[in-house]
């Protein structure tokens, strides 16, 4: 695989374990990635990978990802977590909002809570205990306390699968509840976000309880120690309105403890899988088919969606099958 010329663009590795880009902690051999020197260079990898027919995806903080046993056969771009810096963007302000703009995507999430916390804007407070990117959470729209970060983006810019720079409004992409429909089914990679805030100019001290409210919650809900990936399934408003949660539906089924492998559906927390010491990605796929069909029977053939998403050897990122 001759990809030495993108060594210009980023930094290059080979035969990476995979186990070492994903929360989860499992994954197979990774044959290359690049890590871009700047945001501007990922359109450059990303025009060199297509035209040389050569598979790629792009991770960033690996927090809702499970990678595939046999690795990936191609080129990961790895978008290393950053904290962002006040010189990195700009505030500007309007009549009535706040606009935060070219935050990059690969910084790091409850670092923008924190900077916007010290700025007096509180809209993405409920996002101060979540571990991952800017990027990977716009990426399926996630957030916490059934909010979503959505509702703050004003623009994407992007680069689709050709590395042909775009901009698109939040109102294009089809945002819905964890999701973001046109980014991911066009496969598109984010570069930066512009934001518009709507509670700003309030006073640090008081937006600063509120988070440490929010990850005092946290710490007493989620297993933190050892290995997993947060959420396993999004909560559907439907079935949520009908059946609870599905970390509720799954203790309610009784499977609270089960294990495959050294898979195990969390005691403390049913959406969350563990790696209890050196599981593998089909122990938990296992795990979470049984579940899906825990769910089906329980709830009139329907199912939970998986938020997470799957490394496939030679796919790329691909959704976990019902």
């Amino acid at each position: 695989m001759m990809i030495d010329e993108l060594g210009k663009y980023g930094q290059l590795s080979r035969n990476i374990p995979g186990h070492t880009l994903s929360y989860w902690q499992v994954g197979g051999t990774i044959d290359w990635t690049i890590e871009p020197f700047k945001p501007q260079d990922i359109p450059e990898i990303i025009k060199v990978l297509d035209q040389k027919g050569i598979p790629w995806a792009l991770i960033a903080g690996g927090s809702n990802l499970l990678i595939s046993d046999q690795g990936f056969r191609g080129v990961i771009i790895l978008l290393s977590p950053r904290w962002l810096k006040d010189d990195e963007f700009q505030l500007v302000k309007t009549e009535s909002s706040l606009w935060a703009l070219n935050i990059p995507s690969w910084t790091w999430v409850p670092g923008f809570a924190l900077t916007l916390m010290k700025h007096g804007v509180a809209d993405l407070v409920h996002t101060c205990g979540i571990p991952g990117t800017i990027g990977g959470l716009a990426y399926m729209n996630g957030g916490s306390n059934r909010k979503a970060i959505g509702s703050n983006i004003a623009q994407f810019h992007v680069a689709d699968e050709k590395g042909n720079l775009l901009t698109l409004s939040a109102k294009e992409c089809g945002l819905g509840y964890r999701k973001n429909e046109l980014i991911e089914t066009n496969r598109m990679t984010i570069l930066s976000i512009d934001f518009e805030f709507y509670h700003f100019d309030l006073p640090s001290q008081e937006i600063r309880e509120e988070m440490l409210s929010i990850l005092a919650s946290r710490r007493k809900r989620f297993p933190r120690k050892t290995p997993n990936c947060g959420s396993v399934f999004k909560s559907d408003p439907a079935l949520y309105e009908k059946f609870g949660p599905p970390g509720k539906v799954i203790e309610d089924l009784g499977l609270k403890g089960l294990k495959v492998g050294q898979a195990e559906i969390s005691q403390h927390h049913g959406n969350f899988i563990l790696n209890k010491g050196g599981a593998k990605a089909t122990d938990i796929l296992s795990l979470i088919e049984l579940i899906n069909q825990s769910f089906s029977k329980h709830l009139g053939d329907k199912t939970f969606e998986t938020e997470v998403k799957f490394l496939h050897e030679t796919e790329g990122i691909v959704e976990i099958s019902k």
